[in-house]
């Protein structure tokens, strides 16, 4: 395991390019707390999974870096370390770690680029995950894989599918009902034509054809004149009864019924 490095390599690492009067929180903030503080990940479910794979892509720190801000975000902990009461904050700018409050209260930000440095260091020298995260690491790799190649099949068949050729709709042929006869409001109309995108039908009065008087044509939708067709087709259906078929069958029905029959 490599060794905590001396108290000036703490400082070089921690105040690498930061104002000298943020020394005094270099002593409140060692490097075993850092480091404990980086190796708990970003505190967000599977995290420090994420970035160990991301270390191990051997991409330029830029590319780290970026990818450490987007992980961990904006957030805290507090307190970061239970017992040594001390809170952790990260944005933008990186990871903050402070003990207490109030304006003269210790407080220490590592930059994000600083960050990325320490977290390659500690995996590097074998101490960013524990035993038990070494063991579970090939496993969870190989869920992120699997399921990395099932939603890039799922792009695909999304892509073929919006640049496949549309289906063309299925037209109905209306050209049947050409030619029928319809009764509408008391009046005989032939069915001339159906319009093949607007469905509306045109018909031609023939109310007065053999007569006097004078013909009106008409436009509908096909829906309405469809109904009206099935109407009438059903009406023509029923058996065509005289009164005298009528009598008996309602005679029947009562004598069944032992009402007595129908009065004459």
């Amino acid at each position: 395991m490599k060794p905590l490095p001396s108290v000036d390599g703490q400082m070089s690492f921690i105040l690498d390019g930061q104002a000298e009067e943020n020394k005094t929180s270099a002593f409140t903030f060692s490097q075993e707390i850092i480091d404990a503080v980086l190796t708990r990940g970003s505190g967000i479910h599977e995290g420090k999974m994420r970035i160990y794979e991301q270390f191990q892509k051997s991409l330029s720190s830029k590319e780290n870096v970026d990818f450490l801000k987007n992980e961990y975000g904006w957030g805290g902990s507090y307190p970061v370390i239970i017992g040594a009461g001390i809170d952790e904050q990260h944005d933008g700018k990186g990871i903050t770690l402070s003990r207490g409050f109030g304006n003269d209260a210790p407080k220490l930000t590592l930059k994000w680029t600083q960050v990325e440095k320490r977290i390659g260091e500690l995996i590097r020298a074998d101490r960013y995950l524990n035993p038990k995260e070494k063991e579970q690491y090939p496993q969870w790799l190989e869920k992120q894989e699997t399921r990395r190649a099932e939603i890039e099949e799922q792009k695909r068949n999304r892509e073929i599918l919006s640049t496949a050729p549309p289906e063309e709709a299925e037209q109905t042929n209306d050209d049947d009902i050409i030619g029928k006869e319809v009764v509408i409001d008391d009046r005989r109309f032939v069915i001339e034509s159906v319009g093949k995108i607007s469905g509306d039908v045109s018909m031609r009065d023939v109310t007065f054809e053999d007569s006097v008087g004078f013909p009106i044509n008409r436009v509908e939708k096909i829906d309405y004149v469809r109904s009206l067709l099935a109407e009438q087709t059903q009406e023509q259906q029923l058996p065509d009864m005289g009164l005298f078929e009528y009598h008996n069958i309602l005679e029947y029905i009562s004598n069944e019924l032992n009402l007595g029959g129908v009065s004459q």
